[in-house]
């Protein structure tokens, strides 16, 4: 079976995590990992989901989500490329989605670019799961997976969003950014620990600091759409950079232990001028959690050339 193919079923479960069930066992290529299906094999799993909904709209229903679709990197590369590919096959389809995703911004906002509201909607509640005749669905990816970014719409989403919002875009913080990792109320990973001397290092050069947290779904868009010049530690707060116009610059400051990023495959395919800038770890963490300390002045005699 071709993993990106595809799949057909009909009198299926969709449960409100996602995981799709027939006849009392569960799909594996319906789970995220192997490791996840076998987790989901105890009855206790099934009991979970025990109380049953049904759709009995003969129109197709398509199913993009899994365990990970919260996430903003996932939603954004896996779940959106997804429904370009199932809106192709599945025409005046019906989306079935978790009703807690109805709350997320970017989720919404995403999906009204791409023909959805709550109109064409099925949702799905807690503790709930629901029954389709005619299911259409993409089997569960990830970075692992063979050919998994020849699959993703690194052009095709962020072009369709940006042409559906264009004339609400109006957020503009210039054409250099620094996107912080630093927000005092986050407690997140992989900060720069020396975050004070690299800013006043970038506003030397016109750089203004960024928390994307702090913004909506459109003015992320926006911020990204406007941007010409970009320096980054890794994190998700770059995945919006497939927003920007061609030819933008990503600098992304990465643990120089990290083999290839996985945004350097997004910029091959997004026409955005991708380097990389090595750090040494700055504590004992894990290497995926691990803080940076950024050589200030090594970057900036490297991006020197490109700025004056």
């Amino acid at each position: 079976m071709n993993i990106f193919s595809i799949q057909k079923l009909s009198n299926h479960f969709v449960t409100n995590n996602s995981v799709i069930i027939n006849k009392g066992s569960i799909l594996e290529i319906s789970c995220v990992t192997k490791r996840v299906y076998k987790k989901y094999q105890k009855p206790s799993f099934l009991l979970k989901y025990f109380f049953p909904i049904f759709s009995f709209s003969k129109k197709p229903h398509i199913l993009i989500t899994d365990e990970w679709s919260k996430n903003y990197c996932h939603w954004l590369w896996e779940a959106l490329s997804k429904l370009l590919e199932l809106k192709k096959e599945c025409k005046d389809a019906v989306l079935v989605l978790p009703k807690s995703y109805l709350k997320i911004d970017f989720v919404m906002k995403s999906l009204a670019a791409l023909g959805f509201d709550k109109k064409n909607i099925k949702t799905i509640p807690k503790r709930s799961r629901l029954k389709v005749k005619n299911l259409f669905f993409i089997p569960c990816i990830n970075i692992s997976t063979k050919g998994y970014y020849d699959f993703l719409k690194f052009n095709e989403v962020p072009q369709t969003v940006v042409s559906y919002y264009q004339e609400k875009l109006k957020t503009n913080y210039g054409a250099r950014i620094y996107i912080s990792r630093s927000n005092p109320k986050k407690n997140t990973a992989r900060k720069v620990v020396n975050e004070e001397e690299l800013t006043n290092m970038l506003a030397k050069y016109g750089f203004k600091t960024v928390y994307m947290e702090n913004f909506s779904f459109l003015e992320q868009v926006s911020i990204m759409h406007f941007s010409k010049f970009i320096i980054a530690p890794h994190g998700a707060g770059i995945a919006n950079v497939s927003f920007a116009q061609k030819n933008c610059d990503l600098v992304e400051l990465i643990n120089k232990k990290w083999g290839k990023s996985c945004f350097a495959e997004m910029c091959e395919r997004s026409y955005v001028n991708y380097s990389r800038f090595d750090c040494n770890q700055s504590d004992g963490r894990t290497l995926e959690l691990g803080d940076i300390d950024v050589d200030v002045q090594n970057l900036e005699n490297q991006i020197m050339s490109k700025l004056i």
